[in-house]
């Protein structure tokens, strides 16, 4: 004979499922719900479960947001990083020799800014013939009406 002492202190005390109760015991769970409703605790206990539920609910649905706002904020910062691979891809690929501009992008601490707005290569750095000493800013291609770019020279 199952005691139904054990059943209801399993149940309100320890907060265990009727199932988990029934296969712990080897019974019916339909024979540890009926046992539990004759008490006089079950509502109170019925409506404890319920609000943690909400709550639980709660947490589990702040948490999906949470991660699902991290997942697009990776997809774009993967997206933007693709897009900067491609444009790399582009830069150093698009003649056999690198263009200064190309090399200053790239080399953006190796150049720095004197009083005409000209970039200027470091004093310190010790570079090759083919690397431009001076980057002047200020020549505006003549045949792009629309968009303003500017030519960099030696």
């Amino acid at each position: 004979m199952i005691d139904t002492k054990d059943i209801l202190y399993k149940y309100f005390e320890l907060h265990e499922k009727p199932s988990s109760i029934a296969k712990e015991l080897n019974v019916v769970p339909s024979y540890v719900t009926k046992v539990v409703q004759k008490d006089d605790r079950y509502n109170e206990e019925k409506e404890y479960r319920l609000n943690l539920s909400k709550e639980k609910r709660k947490k589990d649905k702040r948490d999906w947001i949470r991660n699902k706002r991290q997942n697009d904020a990776n997809k774009e910062l993967y997206e933007f990083v693709k897009m900067q691979h491609v444009q790399a891809a582009k830069d150093l690929s698009y003649s056999p020799t690198l263009s200064d501009w190309a090399f200053k992008k790239w080399n953006t601490s190796a150049y720095h800014t004197n009083r005409k707005g000209d970039l200027v290569l470091n004093r310190n750095l010790n570079a090759t013939y083919d690397v431009a000493k001076k980057l002047n800013t200020h020549i505006t291609i003549p045949t792009q009406k629309y968009k303003k770019q500017y030519y960099f020279s030696v």
